[in-house]
């Protein structure tokens, strides 16, 4: 994969995850915490809204800090103050008055028509789109229609699936030490040798992908399959 297609492909994600919180929470005006950005997405985001600004998809775009997420919108949104330091919130906590960090929280005010019109240049030249059985709707994934209820996108099973899946979501087979690399850049700690780090691996898959959030429908086992010497294979055949 060169890296003109993939800087495509994270264009694309960029897109249908301003898509996917528009079509979710019905604004034009969007706040999207920058913990719920793909490890894969998350380096070029800001770089790639420049982009949509320039292009009039995004009308205005800046970093804020805020907590406290309730349909859509952060209970306190502040932005970096001239000291370049990022806000604090006091709350009072058994009487007492406490200073607490807010969290980056992007937020974006699209021209929905803008975004409607750029989806429909996706299929120009009258190229076909192919549905998959495993889809990805903003930060969600769904298997067949059907929401994958992942219990936090911060569970380690949820960074897998979001590395597997990738910014095409074809099938792939993916190498143990590729994935690790991948969730190191995501703040994981380093295992101290090969054999513990496949092993992480693969209980993530067994442990969390396949009883918790699978649990006994044995669903996910026919699209992500543990390779024992090679890595993780992933597989989204069409619909």
């Amino acid at each position: 994969m060169d890296m003109e297609t993939t800087i495509n492909q994270r264009i694309k994600s960029a897109e249908d995850v301003l898509e996917g919180y528009y079509s979710l929470f019905g604004r034009n005006k969007l706040y999207i915490p920058a913990k719920d950005l793909s490890v894969s997405l998350e380096q070029d985001f800001w770089e790639i809204i420049l982009k949509f600004q320039r292009e009039g998809l995004v009308k205005k775009a800046y970093l804020g800090y805020g907590e406290g997420m309730t349909e859509g919108k952060p209970e306190v949104f502040k932005t970096m103050g001239e000291d370049g330091n990022i806000p604090t919130h006091t709350i009072e906590i058994g009487g007492r008055k406490t200073e607490v960090q807010l969290k980056p929280i992007y937020y974006i005010e699209i021209d929905a028509t803008k975004l409607s019109k750029d989806k429909l240049l996706n299929s120009k030249h009258g190229s076909a789109v192919t549905s998959k059985v495993i889809e990805k709707r903003g930060e969600d994934f769904y298997c067949n229609n059907k929401k994958i209820a992942f219990e936090s996108k911060k569970s380690l099973h949820y960074s897998i699936f979001d590395i597997l899946y990738g910014d095409d979501g074809e099938d792939k087979l993916i190498e143990y030490a590729q994935i690790d690399k991948k969730l190191l850049a995501g703040g994981a700690k380093k295992k101290p040798n090969r054999s513990e780090m496949i092993q992480r691996i693969r209980n993530a898959i067994n442990n969390g992908l396949y009883h918790r959030v699978d649990k006994d429908k044995n669903i996910l086992k026919k699209y992500v399959k543990i390779e024992r010497k090679e890595g993780v294979e992933f597989l989204n055949p069409a619909k």
